[in-house]
């Protein structure tokens, strides 16, 4: 072949019957050759018709084909084929069977060949000159073809005489006709008539023999129409009865074989396309199919359109999605399409579960759902279990958050960051190709240089958004080589101005990139996790970010108790980050742009830095501009989860003033706030979210509320007793 073997076209299985032997894949062979042996030991010289029975894609043709390699191994046998479709009247139909006649079977005659061709040829033009004349269903005429067929029997012979002439011919001429014709099932139901009324019309030619291929439930249901009586259901079979003197079925393809087929068609496929499943997967599969997608198996064709779907969707998701979730899912497409639609379309409920029993038991009762629709028990029960596979909460057993993970790793369709990709054949516009990310984690392990590093996970975020990227190294924080996932780490972490602006403190991406950090950064070895600690808020963007990531870095490690970095190092990144703070908030304070992340700011500068350092600078910053006093309060506030509405900014309380306090002199902030535009409005008692008051004049309130308080408990502590002698 010119073509690469591997190539997506030459994947495709062709569906075309086979022409010999040694394509028998089914054991036909055999078959064909007993009704070949039948046909051409005959000795009686009558016509026959022979009904080959079998359903869609069961091999009809192929048999015929087998057949006819075998009858034309006989040389007074001459073997012809007619194909209905090309003909849209009986008129046509029944003029071009016998034109068709006259000219195969007329030139392989030595001595009468002209004249049996003259003889069909009149024999079918007249036939169908009367067919025309007649509406079927009613009594209706057509004078112009029957005059037509008035003049003809003047000048010709009756088609009777015509008849017995050709049976002549084909007695006399030592040739025993056989005539094939296929796909009749295919046809529609005027025309499935119309073909048997030909065979009846012509199959009392002596030395001939009719083969016809079809399905026999398909032709009966299109004759029962036709023929509508009071048993309705068996017209269309004792119509057949009447024309086929030997019925015969297409033996049973047993399924063992059909699956034994179909597995060796798909290897065949996966190594062309280079796409092996690992091998846990491949037991898996073996395993499970028998009993789930194998119901559907049991024609030849069905193996060809399941293979063909998959070598469809296998180049497009290759290395992307799980392969053997993938053969199950374009199976369920294939075989069973209404509950793939209700699969493809439900993923809110086949995924979620998470511990949730009611959801988990709601997911259950909609697999029982869709799958009673399926005609047998086994079915219903491969199909169910099948589903409990694909998506283990439609089980009984509950799941964690931590499976969600494993899923992931394994590219599962049950996966909420894969699931898509398996209805889309492609990545979704909110992932990363898996491919992509791989090589982009290749290149970063190769590299040697921290700045190498950082401008091309810079470069790779730009074109792949972070989103998408975090949560694709968490899946392989795990896995990964260490030395390559502390490179990631830094690529990420430098990049960290290009994370959205999500500040849900558990599950936002920011988050997650520090959990992913974090991870890493355990799995480090101690004696290495102070150089790597460095190199990460070295280069940590922005400054609040790095903030961040130093936050978690004091804490505990959870197994053994001990801090992840040692004190001295601990110290050292403390100051160093505490002078980027001071910067940064020196240039533009940090607090104008957010609230989220400025009090640890706050904290780090306060506790790396001179005595006293960020109190005088937050006093000479609020002297010049008084209206940011509510901006300052307000970080101390943090956000509020929960209740009604969105996250929203919470209150200004007691330990949110006693924080203050540390860091600068509150009288300072009420002489401020006296001089700010808040001053205006302001009223100590509308303190509550619900007064409707701007959310920054609310927390100026609560501050002076809380002061308020405290200098109202501190004068009174001075003014009590503190002997009994002064009572």
């Amino acid at each position: 072949m010119a073509e690469k073997e591997n190539s997506n076209t030459d994947s495709y299985l062709p569906d075309r019957p086979i022409e010999e032997e040694k394509q028998d894949r089914f054991k036909r062979s055999y078959f064909a050759k007993r009704i070949a042996d039948s046909i051409s030991s005959r000795t009686d010289t009558s016509g026959l018709v022979i009904g080959l029975y079998g359903q869609w894609g069961d091999g009809k043709t192929s048999t015929l084909n087998l057949m006819a390699s075998d009858l034309e191994k006989y040389p007074d046998i001459v073997v012809t084929r007619f194909n209905p479709w090309f003909f849209q009247s009986e008129h046509m139909l029944i003029e071009g069977f016998f034109e068709h006649l006259a000219k195969e079977v007329g030139k392989v005659m030595v001595t009468a060949g002209q004249d049996f061709a003259e003889s069909v040829r009149k024999y079918g033009s007249l036939l169908s000159i009367v067919a025309s004349s007649v509406t079927i269903g009613g009594v209706s005429i057509n004078f112009d073809a029957m005059t037509k067929a008035a003049k003809a029997f003047q000048k010709n012979p009756t088609p009777v005489e015509l008849r017995d002439r050709i049976s002549d011919i084909l007695k006399n001429s030592g040739k025993h006709i056989v005539v094939l014709i296929d796909d009749i099932d295919r046809l529609d139901k005027e025309e499935v008539h119309q073909i048997f009324k030909l065979v009846k019309l012509s199959g009392n030619f002596e030395n001939t023999t009719y083969v016809l291929a079809f399905d026999k439930e398909m032709v009966a249901a299109a004759l029962a129409e036709k023929y509508a009586s009071s048993t309705k259901d068996k017209a269309g079979t004792q119509f057949l009865e009447k024309i086929i003197q030997v019925p015969l079925h297409l033996p049973t393809v047993e399924r063992q074989l059909l699956h034994r087929t179909f597995y060796k068609d798909l290897d065949v496929l996966l190594k062309a396309l280079e796409a092996e499943a690992t091998q846990a997967d491949a037991f898996s599969f073996a395993q499970e199919f028998p009993t789930s997608i194998g119901h559907a198996l049991q024609t030849p064709r069905q193996i060809t359109r399941y293979i063909n779907a998959i070598a469809f969707a296998l180049p497009l998701l290759k290395d992307e999605v799980n392969i053997r979730d993938l053969l199950f899912i374009e199976g369920l497409r294939v075989f069973y399409p209404n509950i793939y639609a209700a699969v493809r379309d439900n993923a809110d409920l086949l995924l979620n579960g998470f511990g949730i029993r009611a959801r988990e038991k709601e997911a259950q009762n909609f697999v029982k759902g869709i799958i009673e629709q399926l005609p047998t028990p086994e079915e219903k029960k491969g199909i169910e279990g099948l589903l409990e596979k694909l998506f283990p909460h439609t089980g009984s057993a509950s799941y964690g958050d931590d499976w969600e993970t494993k899923w992931a790793r394994e590219k599962r369709v049950c996966s909420h960051a894969y699931f898509q990709r398996y209805f889309s054949y492609a990545i979704p516009f909110y992932d990363i190709s898996d491919v992509s990310f791989q090589d982009f984690v290749g290149e970063l392990g190769r590299m040697k240089s921290t700045a190498e590093i950082c401008t091309r996970a810079k470069k790779y975020a730009e074109t792949n958004d972070l989103k998408a990227i975090v949560p694709k190294a968490r899946h392989y924080e795990d896995t990964i080589d260490l030395s390559t996932g502390q490179k990631l780490a830094i690529g990420i972490v430098a990049n960290g101005d290009l994370l959205p602006p999500d500040n849900d403190p558990f599950f936002s991406t920011a988050s997650q990139a520090i959990y992913y950090m974090m991870k890493i950064m355990t799995r480090t070895p101690k004696i290495g996790r102070d150089k790597f600690a460095k190199q990460i808020l070295e280069n940590a963007r922005p400054t609040l970010f790095a903030v961040r990531c130093f936050m978690h870095l004091q804490r505990d490690e959870k197994e053994t108790k001990e801090h992840l970095i040692a004190k001295e190092s601990e110290q050292q990144l403390g100051k160093a980050l505490a002078k980027r703070v001071r910067s940064d908030f020196e240039s533009n304070p940090q607090y104008l742009n957010g609230r989220e992340g400025v009090i640890n700011a706050f904290w780090i500068w306060n506790s790396f830095s001179r005595k006293g350092e960020l109190g005088r600078h937050l006093t000479q910053r609020l002297e010049a501009y008084p209206d940011e006093v509510a901006q300052l309060l307000a970080t101390l506030t943090g956000t509020a989860y929960g209740g009604y509405g969105p996250p929203h900014m919470s209150d200004f309380d007691g330990r949110s003033y006693e924080e203050l306090a540390k860091i600068v002199d509150v009288e300072k902030i009420q002489e401020t706030i006296d001089k700010s535009k808040y001053k205006a409005n302001l009223d100590p008692k509308k303190n509550n979210r619900w007064d409707g008051i701007d959310e920054y004049q609310r927390v100026v309130n609560q501050f002076v509320a809380t002061h308020e308080s405290k200098l109202k408990s501190a004068s009174t502590a001075l003014e009590a007793p503190t002997s009994l002698s002064e009572v």
